[in-house]
């Protein structure tokens, strides 16, 4: 499932996840990758509707579930609740999410932020960092110069 979303095949990753689902149905992971297929389709209505179940809780652990409301209050044009959101898992975990951040703030279209959370997540070697190459919600800071200075500095192979 999460090969097919970073290859940007969402529909397949969705039925990916429904097929998951039914052998483990508590996946976190399911989740994470069923809401931001969602939202790479521009259907945000559908990911609203699993950040909000009964059910979240068992299928987004409580960071992933703010980062959800992050993005899909955004899309919804309900930019208060984002940012309530947002500083909900910031305060919960400080800089250990900056990569989080910075997609949030890639979405949000505000690159100076995505990039700063980005050197943030490459300084603190965050694990996250090896997407940086595939995350399409990046894509917003991919072409600034920052972003290719990063990649470079991570040394991916071409």
């Amino acid at each position: 499932m999460s090969s097919l979303y970073f290859a940007r095949r969402f529909g397949q990753a969705l039925a990916a996840a429904d097929e998951a689902t039914a052998l483990k149905p508590n996946s976190h992971e399911v989740g994470l990758y069923t809401y931001g297929s969602f939202l790479a389709l521009g259907q945000p209505e559908k990911a609203r509707l699993l950040c909000e179940s009964p059910l979240a809780p068992m299928l987004l652990d409580e960071d992933n579930r703010y980062e959800c409301f992050a993005f899909v209050y955004h899309r919804l044009g309900q930019p208060g609740e984002a940012r309530k959101a947002l500083q909900n898992l910031m305060t919960k975990y400080g800089d250990t999410r900056a990569f989080s951040y910075a997609e949030i703030y890639s979405q949000w279209g505000d690159s100076a932020a995505a990039l700063r959370w980005l050197s943030t997540a490459v300084r603190a070697r965050n694990p996250a960092t090896a997407l940086l190459k595939v995350d399409w919600m990046l894509d917003p800071v991919r072409n600034e110069p920052e972003f290719k200075a990063l990649l470079a500095h991570m040394n991916f192979p071409p």
